[in-house]
This record gives structure tokens, sequence and C-alpha cells, in this order.
């Protein structure tokens, strides 16, 4: 009986309890409940930087986080604080929460790395600086064509020399990039297709290919209408030869080396607008296939054709319509082209001042010069030599401003012209000047000195 009247005292005691909780306060409840829940599946936590020894001499706090999909060790907020990380060989590229990251530059410079594992999944999204990012990286090959690079403005020399490099870019959006100098200079394996990279806003390209020695795709479909540099752009690139006829050029100043030793370059470039070009010093030299037409060029703007077309020795084309009234500079500019023979007399080239070697070693040419105005030459040495063909009449030139003369026509076998009005009477050399050429009587001034 006294059991039976506790029991009725305790289910009254609960039912006047539960009759007092509020609906507020079951709400908190749930809520509460359904908050651990979430916490028990995801967790984002700030703890030190782990040991020195793995991170070198790095002193600072880095975050790090952690979800139950994906765990990042790493979470540097500086380039100074990722390159200490990335410089220990022993941490692990995928352990790295990259995008709190804008500059990255030269961040991987001269690395003995050979485990990039992992860099393929890099948040760049806010990388504004790519600067030599892989420049030497000698073993650097890893798959990055997802990245997002949107933001990035400078990718100059980001693979130069990184050797072992050839995966596909072609992916990215290059949008904000205004230099690629130097990107994958002598990135001797790399060899993919880039046609569809948008280029509208890249200012300079001197040097991008320079050295690709594999490098042999499409770039006709760039827009370069703000490219303002081309200098040594495919020099050395032995194996390109793809066209570039569609180019929008109006905006380069200079040129120079654009094409040296591009062995195996040989297409249309006649409808280019060069019209704003200073430089082509060394333009096609050493590019020993190409002779394409260039008559339609304007070249009034032009200051330096030193060696333009040295050892170019397949290139014979029409030029006499060129204005040449500013090239101060025509050092070597035939030197060893051995197949040009092509007129030039019309040339104005009153401005000119060096001439040196101009023609040593086109074995081919044999074309009047007669009407050239050289008042302001200084340098004559060597402008003859070995132009084994050559023999037409310079017997009304001014040399009077001639200081140099060794060695002018030596080698030169068949000339032999009337020299005796030359008056040069500020020459300082003329050893040799006439040295194994064609001469049966040496003008009167010559003195072997």
């Amino acid at each position: 009986m006294r059991l039976m009247c506790l029991g009725i005292v305790t289910m009254c005691i609960v039912f006047c309890y539960m009759g007092c909780v509020s609906k507020d306060t079951i709400k908190h409840d749930a809520e509460f409940d359904n908050r651990k829940k979430e916490d028990s599946t995801t967790k984002t936590t700030t703890h030190n930087a782990p040991s020195q020894d793995s991170l070198g001499n790095q002193e600072s706090v880095i975050e790090y986080s952690t979800t139950s999909s994906v765990t990042k060790f790493y979470k540097p907020s500086t380039k100074k604080e990722l390159k200490q990380i990335v410089d220990n060989p022993k941490n692990s590229l995928k352990d790295i929460d990259t995008s709190l990251i804008t500059d990255m530059s030269a961040l991987f410079k001269n690395s003995n790395r050979q485990d990039f594992s992992g860099i393929e999944d890099w948040d760049v999204g806010q990388v504004e600086n790519m600067y030599g990012m892989f420049d030497k990286a000698k073993y650097f090959n890893a798959p990055i064509n997802k990245w997002n690079v949107s933001n990035v403005n400078n990718m100059e020399f980001m693979f130069a020399d990184a050797i072992s490099f050839n995966q596909p870019l072609n992916a990215w959006d290059t949008r904000n990039v205004e230099s690629m100098q130097g990107m994958f200079a002598d990135a001797i394996s790399f060899n993919q297709p880039l046609n569809d990279w948008n280029v509208q806003h890249v200012k300079y390209m001197n040097e991008m290919f320079a050295g690709a020695s594999s490098f042999n795709q499409p770039l006709n479909a760039w827009d370069t209408h703000n490219v303002e540099s081309m200098r040594g752009m495919f020099a050395d690139a032995i194996s390109f030869n793809q066209p570039l006829n569609d180019w929008n050029v109006s905006n380069v100043r200079n040129m120079s080396e654009m094409f040296r030793n591009a062995k195996n370059f040989n297409q249309p470039l006649n409808t280019w607008n060069v019209g704003l070009v200073k430089n082509m010093q060394g333009m096609f030299a050493d590019a020993i296939s190409f002779n394409q037409p260039l008559i339609k060029w304007n070249v009034s703007r032009v200051e330096n054709m030193i060696a333009m077309f040295k050892n170019a020795s397949n290139f014979n084309q029409p030029l006499n319509g060129w204005s040449v009234s500013k090239v101060h500079d025509m050092n070597e500019m035939f030197a060893g082209a051995s197949s040009f023979n092509q007129p030039l007399n019309t040339w104005n080239v009153q401005r000119v001042t060096n001439m040196r070697a101009m023609f040593k070693n086109a074995s081919s040419f044999n074309q009047p010069l007669d009407n050239w105005n050289i008042c302001n030459v200084w340098n004559l040495s060597e402008m003859f030599r070995n132009a084994t063909h050559f023999n037409q009449s310079l017997r009304f030139w001014r040399v009077s401003e001639a200081r140099y003369m060794d060695l002018m026509f030596s080698g030169a076998k068949s000339f032999n012209q009337n020299l005796e009005y030359w008056t040069p009477v500020n020459a300082k050399s003329m050893k040799e000047a006439f040295k194994d050429s064609g001469m049966r009587e040496l003008p009167s001034w010559f003195m072997d000195k």
C-alpha cells in the first residue's frame, strides 16, 4: 500500500514537470542536438606549425584545416612561408593549402625536388605572379592543366630550363597575362598545343620559345596586337615551322634575333605590318631554311640591321624596295648569305656608319652598288671578304670617313675594278685589303698597314 502511494506521487511530479516545460525549451534542445551532429562530421582547427625540422627555419604559426574528406597540414599566408615548406623535399605538396598565396615567383627555381605529386590540386586562384616559378626545376613534369591562372599577370621565365616539362596547358585562362618573356626558354622537352590561349593583353614575348628545341605547335590564332617586343622569340627553336602570317605585329618595336637559328622555319611573313619596328638585328641569322618574300615590309623606322640575314644560306628574295634611310648599322647584314644575289642599288644608306663584313662570304652576290652614298661609313673592313663572285664598279664611292679598310676585298677572287679615285685620307688600317683578290693593279693610295 505504501509503495503504491509512492508510485502515484512520483508520476504526479513527472507530469507536473512536463507541464511546466515550455515549447521554446524543447526547440532549443533540438537545435543543440542538430549542431552536435554537424560538429561530429566537419571540424576546422587552428594549430601551431609543425616542427622546425619539417619547415626549415619557419618560426611563424601556420594554419591548417581538417575536414572529413580533405586534410591540409599547412596553410601559409605568404610566399616566404610557402617556400620554406616546399624547399623541404620531405614535405608533401598535397598537404599544402595555397588559397591565400598571391605570389609564387621563383618558388621552385633551381629545385632538386623530384616528387611534385599533389601540386596539380593546388588552389592558385589568387596568384598574380608566377615569374620563374619552375625555372631550372629539372625534374618538374606534373600535370597542372586544371589550374585557375585567371588572375596571373606575369609568367616570365615560368618554365625556363625546366628540361623535363611536357604537359598540356591548353585549358589555361591567360587573359590577364601581360608578360610571357622567356616563358618556355630552353624547355627542351616541351611540345604542347597553346593555340587556344588568350594572349590579347601580352606585351612581351621576347625569348618566349628561345631554345625550346622540341616545340612545333600552331600559334596562328593568337591575338598579338598588344605585343611590343618579340626579341629572340623563336631563337634556337630548331624544330619550329608553323604559320604566323595572321599575326598582328603592328605594335612590335623589337624583332631582333626573332628567328635566329630557327633552322627549320620557312613560313610566309610578307603581310606583316612591321612599321613600328626599330631593331631587326640578327632577325634571320642562321635561319638556314628561310626563303620567303619580304618585299612588302615597311622598314622605314628600322635603325639596326646588324647580321639580319647572316648565314641565312637559303635566302634569296628581292629587297630593293625597302626604305632603309634610318638604318645606321649594317655590320654583317648578308655575311654568309651564300645564296643571296638581289639588287640593292636604290637603297639610301646615307646614315649607315658601319658596313663591316656586310657581304663577307656572300659567295653568290654580284650586284651594282655604285649609287650608294657611303660618306658616313667609318668601318669597311672585311666588307667583301670572300665574296668570290663580286665584281662591280665602286669607282666613285666617297670613302673619306673610313677608318678601317683591312681585309676589305680579301679573297674576293673576281674583283678587279679601278679604285684610283678613292681618297681614304682618314684610314687607320688597310692591312691585307686586297689579299687574294682579283686585283691586277693596286691603287696608288694603298698602303698595307
